[in-house]
């Protein structure tokens, strides 16, 4: 637990310079306590890295690709030892989704790209169904968080932060039917589409016409 403090405390300064933050939504940011599914896009291996630097005081337990823990045995052990865990994004990883699953019933903070895997090109992929179940399983509130920019020094970021969303009220089932599981899945990317136009309308009119 200790490293894991000391890993943010002393990258906090790079981060701040590399990220360039600018944070939307930061009463839903300052809301996040225990028991919590934070969802986000994916646009680059960074992502993770960001949305620890929006909760700099919150231990979040990423759900990482397997294929990072197969580097080498050093990174593999240093991505563990901050709460990152392997899924293998091939089909559905059961496995990974129980660990999610117990990482939730012990009170604590789960992150999750529903995507997947990375977009490419900015574009929202359709969101697979690990989320919805985790959460219904566990009876779990779940934050949509937004990324917008390119990472690079000195280029802004951007970062929406949701309103929680509670499925347990839309669905009381904790294993419904595969159409059901989708419905939410789709419901759950509408959030986050609501989440990137949130960026348009708080951008100044004179800004997007520079962008043009």
């Amino acid at each position: 637990m200790f490293f894991v403090w000391f890993v943010k405390i002393t990258s906090a300064p790079f981060l701040f310079i590399y990220f360039k933050l600018k944070l939307i939504g930061k009463k839903s940011a300052s809301k996040i306590d225990g028991k919590t599914i934070i969802i986000a896009n994916h646009i680059s291996t960074w992502d993770a890295v960001l949305v620890n630097y929006v909760f700099p005081t919150k231990r979040i337990y990423f759900m990482t690709a397997s294929e990072l823990f197969n580097y080498n045995k050093l990174f593999a052990w240093f991505l563990r030892t901050l709460g990152a865990f392997p899924v293998n994004r091939c089909g559905t990883d059961l496995t990974a989704l129980s660990q999610a699953i117990d990482v939730l019933e012990q009170d604590k903070i789960l992150g999750m790209f529903p995507e997947g895997r990375r977009s490419l090109n900015g574009e929202l992929l359709p969101f697979k169904a690990g989320v919805v179940i985790a959460a219904l399983n566990s009876q779990t509130p779940i934050l949509p968080v937004y990324i917008s920019g390119k990472y690079g020094f000195f280029r802004r970021m951007t970062v929406v932060v949701g309103e929680k969303i509670f499925l347990h009220k839309y669905c009381a089932e904790k294993h419904p039917s595969p159409d059901i599981i989708q419905q939410l899945s789709d419901m759950l990317r509408d959030k986050m589409m609501e989440l990137a136009q949130n960026i348009n309308i708080r951008t100044p009119k004179r800004a997007l016409e520079i962008r043009k």
